[in-house]
């Protein structure tokens, strides 16, 4: 097996990854990708990665294209060839890309799923002395939502609480009297971060949608139950009312929060139903089956 990387630079932790699974590594541009019985090709949300599907369209092995991103639609118009399938995260997301579902010869959607090793509850038994509200993201302004403040005021009305926000040092200020602390994004390791949690509340920006949002099933994973947008395929991978909540406002995400606070058994019992969640449908050993399935192996 090979991890192609169109980009010279290969994060550390791939790299580390690689070496548990004897994966073999290699950087090449998108006209030098190597050929091989079965290519992925993952991401779709630049022209390299497009070049290189394409490339690998004209060869003789086969080809899946999968897509993590809704803007792929755009820049697979480019696509001339024809794929085995197309593999999205969620089907909001499938439904969204219908107009390249010709690029191939199915459309399946294959879930995301996290390492249920590393992540993991804590164990701990939380006080509320303060409760702890974190979230964990890319620091971009698309992934809050602007009425943030807003949020974090209305529960600390209600409650002793701290929100504590990993990856949002640019995009927002730690508040006087720090009931909200933004963290840049490579402050803590986010199994740790997570770990000291007590749920995880996720309000993005109107103009944003999630495909699935792996940060979300990471939180689930560490045992916390989740507040997060009823948008997008994030909708696939909550249970309302059981592994967490999806949103229609910043007045709900208010509500339901306070919710979780007010009642600590229905928090501890969320937080067992997110991690059994996560492991029946989104830990790597759920995969597997997956994949022999779709790839007839």
């Amino acid at each position: 097996m090979r991890l192609v990387s169109l980009t010279p630079d290969i994060h550390p932790s791939v790299i580390e990854a690689g070496r548990d699974v004897r994966l073999g590594l290699v950087a090449a541009t998108p006209d030098e990708v190597p050929p091989a019985h079965l290519s992925i090709v993952v991401g779709l949300w630049d022209a390299p990665s497009v070049a290189a599907a394409a490339a690998l369209a004209r060869g003789p092995g086969r080809l899946i294209l999968a897509p993590t991103l809704y803007r792929q639609q755009s820049l697979l118009s480019g696509f001339s060839g024809r794929a085995e399938a197309l593999w999205f995260v969620s089907w909001d997301q499938a439904v969204a890309a219908r107009d390249s579902w010709h690029l191939a010869g199915r459309v399946e959607v294959v879930r995301c799923v996290v390492d249920t090793e590393r992540f993991r509850p804590s164990g701990r038994v939380p006080t509320g002395d303060p409760w702890v509200v974190c979230r964990h993201s890319f620091d971009d302004p698309s992934k809050f939502a602007p009425d943030t403040e807003f949020i974090v005021r209305g529960v600390a009305q209600e409650h002793d609480v701290v929100f504590e926000m990993l990856g949002a040092a640019r995009s927002l200020a730690t508040t006087e009297g720090g009931r909200l602390r933004a963290y840049p994004q490579e402050a803590f390791d986010p199994a740790l971060f997570l770990r000291r949690g007590d749920l995880w509340v996720y309000a993005h920006a109107p103009q944003w949608r999630e495909t699935a949002c792996v940060a979300m099933l990471e939180a689930m994973a560490c045992g916390l139950p989740v507040v997060v947008n009823n948008l997008g395929g994030m909708r696939e991978y909550v249970a309302h009312g059981r592994t967490g909540f999806a949103c229609n406002s910043s007045r709900e995400f208010v509500e339901f929060t306070c919710l979780l606070l007010d009642r600590p058994s229905l928090r501890a019992a969320m937080a067992a139903e997110a991690r059994a969640f996560v492991e029946r449908r989104h830990s790597l050993a759920s995969l597997v089956p997956r994949l022999r399935e779709l790839l007839g192996a």
